[in-house]
């Protein structure tokens, strides 16, 4: 059976207007178009697109400002649109990759003992056998003094190579021996100041929200409580109301 239309007909076939049914029937039976594939009513809701979400997509059979369009025109004009519906439904998000340089004792040899137990420690996860376990944990302790020696033998053979220089030397105990101070980079004049107001405003705040104390005037000592008071014990302690300089012998 002989197509209806030639290639040049369908290279000249004006996408602003949709096709008509006659030459949908024709590709499909040229196995030119293929057929919707069945979706099983449980899995439809997958496929189903939000209103919002057609709407915002450019329709490529709509646009009648394409007409008089070129072959390649249409080519650019087609991922033009294709372009910016990703751009509108995914995005391009931008992340921030922070590269550390390694000390000098991590040479290639050690990168690959790393390598070495890093696969070690993951099939000892994932297969959970005795065997693997201790087989990590020797190849871990042989790392771990491997890479010990090499870094006391860096920082010997940086010693040896500046004995004359005596401002190397010093600095290099000093990074041996001192932790690093990160004070400088986490305390700023601005934070110190706010620190400073934030107490000044403290000391001022709290006398004001304080409660007033009502003390009450003291009675007048009568003739019958006189003797009371003064046979108080002269020892010092800290429930006797009035101290022993003050009592009277």
């Amino acid at each position: 059976m002989a197509l209806r239309c030639t290639s040049s007909q369908l290279l000249s076939f004006n996408h602003s207007a949709p096709p008509t049914l006659d030459l949908i029937s024709t590709m499909q039976q040229h196995c030119l178009l293929r057929r919707r594939p069945y979706i099983h009513r449980s899995s439809r809701r997958k496929y189903i697109l939000h209103s919002s979400t057609e709407t915002g997509i450019p329709s490529l059979w709509t646009d009648h400002n394409t007409r008089h369009l070129g072959n390649f025109q249409l080519v650019d004009h087609h991922n033009q649109i294709l372009s910016s519906c990703l751009n509108q439904f995914a995005p391009l998000k931008t992340a921030t990759v922070s590269f550390s340089t390694s000390a000098p004792w991590y040479t290639p040899d050690r990168h690959n003992l790393k390598k070495k137990r890093r696969q070690l420690e993951r099939l000892r996860t994932k297969t959970g056998l005795t065997a693997h376990a201790e087989a990590n944990k020797y190849f871990t302790n042989t790392y771990n003094t491997a890479l010990k020696s090499a870094r006391s033998d860096y920082f010997s053979q940086l010693i040896r190579s500046n004995s004359s220089h005596s401002r190397t030397l010093f600095s290099t105990f000093a990074r041996l021996t001192k932790p690093i101070d990160n004070i400088t980079s986490t305390f700023t004049t601005d934070k110190c100041n706010n620190y400073l107001s934030f107490f000044h405003s403290k000391i001022h705040t709290v006398p004001c929200t304080a409660l007033p104390l009502t003390i009450s005037p003291l009675k007048p000592i009568s003739l019958s409580t006189y003797p009371e008071i003064t046979g108080f014990p002269p020892s010092p302690c800290s429930q006797q109301p009035t101290p022993p300089s003050s009592s009277p012998t």
